[in-house]
């Protein structure tokens, strides 16, 4: 079951939604680029949203990135499953709209992130080995721990709510970390 699609790159307007199957779209060994044409949601938790889920597994070679410079908010709903993102999200001159972490049990991405907002609803454990650039950073529950390899820069506020936040580099925002 599920979807493994890693042969090319992939573009994505609108759902994918699995009932507790993966979705991969890449490899570690292999990245591929997603490009978002229209705002986006892969959900491996059912139509109907339950919480077992399943892993789901995105790359890039250099970006997850917005056609013709429009924002797109992407959407990734893991249940328990393990959330894993290969290369980097958006870049400095092509910024991606919103990144929403529904659940997880781990997320981790292994590139730099460039986002308007980035919000993790739920998760066990969260890894961010690049840099993180952004308006909002938000973590509204973490039962793990929340690990930041490198810089975070957030030109709005920072909000994290959850058990343990190591940070291994600057972090710097202009309004609150809360």
């Amino acid at each position: 079951g599920g979807i493994t699609h890693t042969k090319g790159n992939t573009t994505l307007s609108g759902k994918i939604i699995t009932d507790s199957a993966p979705v991969v779209l890449s490899s570690d060994a292999d990245i591929k680029t997603l490009t978002l044409t229209g705002n986006s949601t892969i959900q491996t938790t059912g139509a109907v949203g339950n919480e077992t889920g399943a892993a789901i597994t995105l790359g890039a070679v250099s970006a997850v990135s917005s056609v013709s410079g429009e924002e797109k908010t992407l959407s990734l709903t893991g249940g328990t499953g393990n959330i894993t993102v290969y290369g980097a999200v958006g870049a400095e001159n092509s910024i991606i709209g919103d990144i929403i972490i529904e659940s997880a049990g781990t997320v981790k991405f292994t590139g730099a992130i460039y986002s308007t907002d980035f919000t993790i609803a739920s998760a066990k454990d969260v890894e961010f080995e690049s840099t993180i650039n952004c308006a909002q950073l938000t973590q509204t529950a973490g039962s793990g721990t929340s690990a930041f390899l490198d810089t975070v820069t957030a030109s709005g506020a920072i909000s994290l709510t959850g058990n343990i936040f190591t940070f291994a580099k600057d972090v710097t925002t202009q309004r609150s970390l809360l």
